[in-house]
């Protein structure tokens, strides 16, 4: 058991795990004296940083040639890790002196965005002379060490990576421009002023409606572009580029690509979530500029506005509607007539005055078409003998198909323009150039098409080799007709500037588009590879095919292959393989292109468990743990039993349903509040949720995408009102005001000191607007009005603080509950109370009334929730149980005929009114409700907690029994019976829980402990099981009766852990308050020993194999060896950098498995008592075990992880990640399987070997 755990608001936000190529030498594989090798040592190193290492051998396999296969694995990869020994290593074929390592060095350098940290084994006899050269030059690097053992090379490659943590290079993400610009100094002037004003703000860039082209991307790149700019904003450039289709998932991985950029979690599948996420980065950051690029929708802009208090916005879109309230607008409109002869004339021979004037004005200025008309004069000389000829042909043309120029100020004229435009250049090409031009028309908006996707389209449709794809990329970006091709050895693009996109997808027809798009699927296809049934392995793409990655889906669907673009998308082994390179956005997005039972359900269990697919180690831990959580859909649970049982690799199966799954009611999560949210409210029509909390801030939530509107923090509020017209809404504080608020601006209207002070503990509004009623601590409810805050009544009767109040509709009848255990009603027009009713027995802490103001309900600290009749016979009708502690929240459906209360147990309990029958109960909150609140129209019930979050649930969704198998309160230790039968638990709820395996349900509770458990144990023979606890004790159960059989005293405090020895004839215990470890009698639990010299708290014992000797662990860092027949003290080691927090013996003797604080998982060599690290986790390490054969050891921790590692090898061969975090874990005896509790519950999960 771990000895203090950490609160769950000190950890502080984690940045995202960071791919880190390991590039190394073979020589540098081998174990080093027999422990570990130096690429293990580095890969522990890179793991206890929280990254992801990627090595040469995951490549192996790939049909392409390793050197490729290496070089783009480089590219994906955010850090560079290389390991240079004295060897050169193998030379990449085709060449006469480059390894593979040094080839995977100079790719890195490519990008100045990927840092290289270099690492050299100390300098030895036996360098070769090329690797010496090598050495030299990897000396140049900003971090360079060198290393001679591999825990010398852990050290520092972990005091590198966290190093490069600290130094974070401001990002630069500014794309360059397809041409050479044209500069226009009067825009650049005024839009310079706008962004160097000293201010964070949102400063929009528009041109005029409909059609693009008028240069407002190359008007933010230039600005971008200024020495003045970059030096305004230290904290870097960001740039995202949206366009009219980027909507839903594909706006999420828009918006998590920044996200990633500054280094957060690349796993949101919701833009607004995203958005979120990218706020609080922002928030942390030095003045920054966010460029985003092409917005044709509010819905788009928005998650890009959250947050970011000193970082500015500049946005590029057509539509100045999209933009926020406020901002004014630069207007882009046509080119002076200097710029226009400038952009036009540029690289061209000399043409005479008419001839120019009479393109300028067939033009109008328009920077697309100067290009277009540029471009095609620029390639006719390469055969034409007289360009001047030339141009005053193609002014011709223009002048007969195009529009006059006054129409270019029309969208239709636009369009014209660009048709004749483009027709003119493309009549100089050949026709197959024609064809493969318009071609084009089948790839997305604002992407980048690489050369190789290029190449599979027209190889197959022209028949071009690689060179003459290149060639027509450069007559084509010659002539204009694409918005750039980047030819650089890194990257080879092209790209449409999406004006000429939709006009080649016009001109081709769908007919032809479906074609063009199988033609390419069917290139792509071999590609890929196929099975012997000649079905397309999709998943078996390089990973360097990131373009066919992210779009081959789409493609399927545009080529009208409904069924395979579903089959695809729904694929397991496509989704497990995407996911682990990609991501769940990007499967997300796969699924929201396709439209099925299935695919919805597979897109919602995706959103609904993205926030736990993180990368991870193993790499393909997060598909292991999305199947674990498939079950929370209905829909898919033939789709989750037909997934194959004989795994390529070994991986970790839940065996029963995991207990965190999301309620099947739960519908979004809102967080932000820095603890304890104090109370919410709807707007009448549902569009918005205002939050108060104990953080002092105020925060309104855009619904249903649960972005967030405005953060307000002018007081400490406890209570919160809407209007009913939704137009405002009131506060009630500490501060002994109510501030009223702008939903839709974020603005303070007014502010009002009440005339009876007391600290506001309820409000609400009444009078259809007219005026607030404030329930205090003092025992009023004075009434407000909300135009200017005069005092209008202050009613009293109760004798001590009012906690709740609810106005009916027409306003009439006012109810209030205090803590004096009263029900109240007043006439609040005439200031009187009309009754006093009660219904419970101690203090009442909320209530609500039916529109109609005819039912009340009441929920009370004495755990009950109480339904009575308003009026003159005021009654109480029903009293509502279940819930564990005080009730502490209560809200009325619409119609009358249902209630919810939320209470101190975290849960959410929906009833029906006239039967008090329960409906559902909803679970998620992990710690005390504060507040419920149902929708106008009844469809959405929102909860407020302890827990700094709010949920939004579906009233209707929920399911009467909220404990599924494995579900239940916190676990802190667990055991397995010896034939796998039953399971133990020890509970955070002071119970032992004796489990059916094969039920998942618990068919024994067993009582009498005083406080939380610590641990549990079971008897070789299972004939009995032990438990500790938080209140000295450590008492033995009979299994199958539940009868306790004895309980052993002795320990001064806290007993943290136990061990049974292998002949079931004694046990040992842990102190944690008296450091001791105790050696007892397993008959009548009669004391045997005391084991003292631990200098702190004792926090886990093991007992080896053969029952000699005792192990003992604790928080001085020390592990112990004892001699459990003679109780004396035989070795001590230390290695451990903070508490230890588990330990667990070798079935065969040969080693010892430690966890501690400081994230490892250590291996102890019992003859020499050498610790070598088998991993460092991101998190604190608590607990262990190791199978019956020693082969296979299992840890969990913080980080929220179950992981298996190959004993022998050390390496990491399964991983599954749980919600809450783990405290306890052990291995079945008869079987490989693994049981694990935490705070969410009990896990078991089969261990499959590959």
């Amino acid at each position: 058991m771990p000895v203090g755990r950490r609160s769950r608001g000190a950890s502080m936000r984690q940045r995202s795990p960071r791919r880190v190529f390991l590039s190394y030498t073979s020589e540098l594989a081998t174990s080093v004296a027999g422990g570990r090798s130096f690429v293990q040592a580095a890969t522990d190193a890179i793991n206890r940083a929280g990254d992801v290492p990627v090595a040469m051998q995951f490549f192996a396999s790939s049909a392409r040639p390793p050197a490729e296969e290496c070089a783009e694995a480089v590219r994906t990869c955010e850090l560079y890790v290389g390991l240079l020994g004295h060897r050169y290593g193998s030379l990449v074929p085709g060449t006469a002196d480059q390894s593979y390592v040094k080839l995977e060095f100079t790719v890195a350098g490519e990008s100045p965005a990927l840092p290289r940290l270099m690492f050299l084994l100390s300098d030895g006899p036996g360098i070769e002379a090329p690797q010496s050269d090598f050495r030299a030059t990897a000396r140049q690097e900003r971090l360079v060490s060198t290393f001679t053992t591999p825990d010398e090379l852990q050290m520092r490659v972990y005091q590198a990576l966290v190093e490069l943590d600290r130094y974070t290079p401001a990002p630069y993400q500014v794309p360059a421009p397809a041409t050479e610009l044209v500069d226009r100094p009067a825009l650049v002037d005024d839009l310079l002023t706008e962004l160097l004003g000293g201010r964070a703000g949102t400063v929009a860039v528009t041109a005029v409606y409909g059609t693009g082209g008028f240069g407002k991307t190359t008007l933010a790149q230039m600005v971008c572009s200024r020495p003045e700019v970059t030096e305004r904003f230290p904290g870097g450039i960001l740039w995202v580029t949206l366009g009219e289709e980027v909507q839903g998932v594909q706006l999420a991985d828009k918006v998590s690509n920044v996200v990633a950029r500054l280094g957060g979690q690349r796993v949101y599948t919701d833009p607004e979530q995203a958005g979120l996420s990218l706020g609080e980065l922002l928030d942390e950051r030095p003045a920054t500029l966010l460029v985003v690029d092409d917005v044709w929708s509010e819905q788009q802009l928005r998650p890009f506005l959250s947050g970011g208090r000193d970082c500015t916005r500049l946005v590029t879109t057509r539509l100045p509607g999209v933009l926020p309230r406020g901002v004014q607008p630069i207007r882009v409109d046509r080119m002076g007539r200097a710029e226009a002869e400038k952009l036009l004339t540029a690289g061209l021979p000399a043409l005479d005055d008419a001839t120019i004037d009479r393109l300028l004005d067939l033009t109008g200025g328009w920077p697309l078409l100067l290009s277009l008309v540029s471009g095609a004069i620029d390639q006719a000389t390469e055969y034409v003998s007289d360009p001047q000829e030339f141009a005053d042909e193609l002014a011709g043309e223009l002048l007969t198909d195009g529009p006059a120029t006054a129409l270019l100020d029309t969208e239709d004229g636009r369009g014209r323009a660009v048709r004749a435009t483009v027709e003119a250049s493309l009549a100089k090409l050949g026709d197959g150039e024609r064809d493969r031009f318009l071609e084009l028309a089948i790839f997305p908006e604002d992407v980048d098409i690489p050369l190789d996707v290029l190449t599979l389209l027209w190889g197959r449709t022209g028949r071009l080799s690689p060179r003459e794809v290149q060639h027509l990329c450069w007559r084509l970006a010659g002539r204009s007709l694409v918005a750039g091709y980047r030819s650089d050895a890194g990257a080879k693009a092209l790209r449409l500037h999406d004006v000429i996109r939709a006009y080649v997808r016009t001109v081709a027809g769908a007919d032809r588009l479906r074609r063009v798009n199988r033609a390419f699927i069917e290139s792509a296809a071999e590609f890929a590879g196929s099975d012997d049934q000649g079905a397309t392995l999709w998943w078996n793409l390089p990973i360097s095919s990131r373009y066919l990655w992210d779009h081959i889906v789409e493609h399927l669907a545009d080529a009208a292959n409904d069924d395979q673009a579903e089959e695809l998308a729904c694929d397991w082994q496509w989704i497990a393989a995407k996911l682990v390179l990609y991501g769940p956005a990007a499967v997300e997005s796969d699924l929201a292109r396709v439209d099925s039972p299935i695919s919805v359900a597979l897109g919602r269990a995706v959103g609904r468990t993205a926030y736990l697919l993180a990368p991870s180690d193993p790499p393909e831990a997060v598909v292991d743990t999305l199947r674990s959580r498939l079950g929370s859909e209905v829909q898919l649970s033939d789709y989750a039993a037909a997934l194959s049982s004989e795994p390529s690799r070994s991986l970790l199966e839940a065996r029963w349903p995991v207990p965190d799954l999301p309620d099947p009611a739960l519908r979004r999560v809102l967080s932000g509040h820095a603890g304890r949210v104090n109370d919410c409210t709807f707007a009448p029509d549902g569009s918005w949720l205002a939050t108060v909390g104990e953080d002092a801030t105020i925060r309104v939530f855009d619904l249903p995408s649960g972005a967030e509107r405005f953060v307000l923090s002018e007081h400490r509020a406890t209570a919160c009102a809407a209007s009913p017209d939704g137009t405002w809404f009131v506060t009630g504080g500490r501060d002994r005001t109510l501030r009223v608020w702008d939903p839709a601006s974020g603005t303070r209207r007014a502010a009002f000191a009440l005339a009876s002070p007391g600290t506001v503990l309820a409000c609400t509004v009444g009078g259809h607007g007219r005026w607030i009623a404030a329930a205090t601590h003092r025992g009023t409810i004075e009434i407000v009005s909300a135009s200017d805050g005069a005092s209008l009544a202050v009613l009293r009767g109760h004798s001590g603080p009012v906690t709740g109040c609810a106005i009916s509709a027409d306003s009439s009848v006012l109810v209030s509950v205090g803590n004096d255990g009263t029900i109240r009603t007043w006439d609040p027009i005439r200031g009187r109370e009309l009754s006093v009713h009660r219904a419970h027995t101690s203090g009442i802490a909320a209530c609500a009334l039916a529109p109609d103001g005819r039912v009340g309900v009441s929920a009370s600290s004495d755990g009950t929730l109480s339904l009575w009749t308003v009026g003159e016979d005021h009654r109480h009708e029903v009293t509502l149980t279940g819930h564990v502690g005080g009730v502490t929240a209560c809200a009325i459906g619409p119609a009358g005929d249902w209630v919810a209360s939320g209470g101190l147990d975290t849960r959410i309990r929906v009833w029906e009114a006239a039967s008090g029958a329960v409906r559902s109960v909803l679970v998620g909150h992990t710690a005390g409700v504060t507040a419920c609140v149902v929708s106008a129209d009844g469809r959405r019930l929102a909860s407020s907690s302890e827990d700094g979050t709010v949920r939004i649930w579906d009233p209707a969704a929920g399911v009467p029994d909220a404990h599924g198998a494995g579900r239940s309160v916190g676990v802190s230790g667990c055991a397995v019976s010896p034939d796998g039968t039953w399971i133990a638990s020890a509970g955070q709820d002071h119970r032992v829980d004796v489990w059916d395996t094969e039920r998942g349900a618990v068919r024994l509770s067993l009582s009498g402990h005083e406080a939380r458990l610590t641990s549990c144990a079971v008897s070789p023979r299972g004939s009995w099981l032990l438990s500790t606890s938080e209140d000295g004790t450590a008492r033995l159960w009979d299994p199958e009766t539940g009868r306790a059989e004895a309980v052993a005293t002795g320990h001064s405090g806290a007993v943290s852990d136990c061990a049974v020895s292998p002949d079931g004839t004694w046990f040992a215990t842990a102190g944690a308050d008296d450091w001791t470890v105790r050696l007892w009698d397993a008959s009548g639990a009669k004391p045997r020993a005391t084991l003292s010299g631990h200098d702190d708290a004792v926090t886990g014992c093991a007992i080896s194999a053969d029952g000699r000797q005792v192990v003992s662990v604790g928080a001085d860092r020390t592990v112990r060896i004892w001699d459990a027949w003679a109780h004396e003290l035989l070795r001590t080691w230390v290695g451990h950098d903070d508490v230890i927090t588990g330990c667990a013996v070798d079935p065969k003797g040969r080693w010892i498995i430690t966890t501690s604080r400081d994230g490892t998982v250590v291996r102890w060599d019992v003859a020499t008592g050498k610790g070598s690290t088998l991993v460092h986790l991101a998190d604190w390490a608590t607990a262990c075990d190791a199978d019956r054969s020693g082969r296979w050891i299992v840890a969990v921790g913080h980080d929220r992880m179950v992981r298996v590692w190959d004993a022998q090898t050390g390496s990491c061969q399964a991983g599954i990640r749980v919600e809450g975090i783990l405290d306890a874990v052990t291995w079945d005896p008869s079987r490989d399987r693994v049981c694990a509790g935490g705070d969410r519950g009990l896990y078991l999960l089969d261990f499959q070997r590959s």
